[in-house]
C-alpha cells in the first residue's frame, strides 16, 4: 500500500495483511515520522476476534 492509499484509510475499512492474508479492520492511522529513516503511515487494526493489532502502511494491501 502506498502512503497516499494508507492517508485515505478510514474507520471502518478493510486491509488485508501481506504475509499471511489476514484481514482487518481499520481502527485509526497515524502519521510516524522517524529522525533516521522515511516517514510511515502505522495503521491500528481490529481482528475479528477483536484483538487490536498495529502495522505499517507497508505490510497491508487494500481490500476491495
Amino acid at each position: 500500500m502506498t502512503v497516499k492509499e494508507a492517508k485515505s484509510l478510514k474507520p471502518g475499512d478493510k486491509v488485508k495483511q501481506k504475509m499471511y492474508g489476514y484481514i482487518f479492520t481499520v481502527e485509526e492511522t497515524k502519521e510516524v515520522r522517524p529522525i533516521l529513516s522515511k516517514d510511515y503511515i502505522e495503521v491500528v487494526c481490529k481482528t475479528d476476534t477483536g484483538e487490536i493489532m498495529k502495522h505499517s502502511h507497508k505490510e497491508l494491501l487494500l481490500c476491495n
